[in-house]
């Protein structure tokens, strides 16, 4: 914790509000090259910041009532906790959803298309992302399974505990692949042809490649079902979300009704494989390498099914 204007705000805190402001004065200088104006940028900046804030915490809420509006003793609080994040957290997923619906409201609010406000989003949002898991640990989060006398236990691999032993460091590994991410969308970037293929190649990237990650997390996890993540789950319903995008104007042009449905099939069946691999994960004694190798396997294919329906997109006419 640090003093700051006769109050104190964690050094976690201090660095995402700065990231938070330079993403959206980012957004905004980019605005011109999406065919947006700077005032309309703003705005979806506003709205992001609300609905993402609001979204994100949501989620976290749900999922965690007992934690945040129960004290110790047992009793409820009320729901004045949810105002006061610094009790519990905020989910990743929840604040992503947010920032999507953002755009539509924006777009109605100033004119101009809520795709093009989504593609403005995709590089500050994924570099604040990235920048989020980066600065996880100092919000005492980010940790995955116990390294137990294993050469991976040093930094950057691992991160060292309050009990001074070392886990594996799943932040770092998702900011590396959102870096990944934004490092391939550059080359992307160059064959979207039509306003929001840039955002939906984005957001079909970032949550197949970060649903295993989210799999070894052993901190605030926020689990739902039993066995599922709530983030995981949020991812997979993006991604599903990105290839009906992808589908409906396929299917307004002509494309058959059937091979639609097929294809949104076959990202169901890439689902339950995934679901299984966590199933297999706590209920069997297979080797956790070969259930993660089918795992990603899975989210490469489902990947690369929503990135063909998405340029299938770009190129209708």
């Amino acid at each position: 914790m640090i003093s700051l204007l006769g109050g104190e705000i964690s050094v976690y805190g201090l660095a995402m509000i700065l990231g938070c402001a330079a993403a959206a004065v980012w957004l905004v200088l980019s605005a011109g090259k999406h065919g947006l104006k700077k005032s309309g940028a703003a705005v979806y900046c506003l709205l992001c910041a609300l609905l993402g804030l609001l979204l994100g915490r949501a989620v976290y809420c749900a999922v965690r009532f007992d934690r945040v509006f129960y004290d110790a003793m047992g009793d409820f609080a009320g729901l004045s906790p949810f105002f006061d994040v610094r009790i519990g957290s905020v989910n990743i997923g929840g604040v992503l959803l947010g920032c999507i619906l953002a755009a539509p409201l924006a777009a109605k609010l100033c004119g101009g298309k809520a795709a093009d406000d989504l593609d403005c989003f995709v590089f500050p949002g994924f570099a604040l992302f990235t920048l989020e898991r980066l600065l996880e640990p100092l919000a005492g989060h980010g940790y995955g399974i116990y390294l137990y006398d294993s050469p991976l236990a040093a930094f950057p691999f691992a991160l060292e505990t309050y009990m001074e032993e070392y886990a594996l460091a799943v932040c770092f590994l998702e900011a590396a692949l959102a870096l990944l991410l934004i490092v391939s969308l550059l080359g992307i970037k160059k064959k979207c042809g039509k306003s929001g293929t840039l955002f939906l190649c984005g957001l079909t990237l970032f949550c197949a490649s970060q649903i295993m990650p989210e799999s070894l997390r052993h901190d605030d996890v926020l689990f739902i079902f039993i066995f599922a993540r709530v983030t995981q789950i949020g991812y997979a319903l993006m991604l599903a979300g990105a290839l009906i995008a992808a589908l409906i104007p396929a299917v307004k042009k002509g494309l058959p009704k059937k091979n639609a449905v097929i294809e949104f099939l076959f990202l169901l069946l890439g689902a339950g494989i995934c679901i299984g691999a966590e199933f297999a994960l706590d209920k069997t004694n297979l080797s956790h390498i070969l259930i993660y190798a089918v795992m990603i396997i899975a989210l490469a294919c489902m990947a690369g099914l929503v990135l063909h329906a998405v340029f299938r997109r770009d190129t209708l006419k």
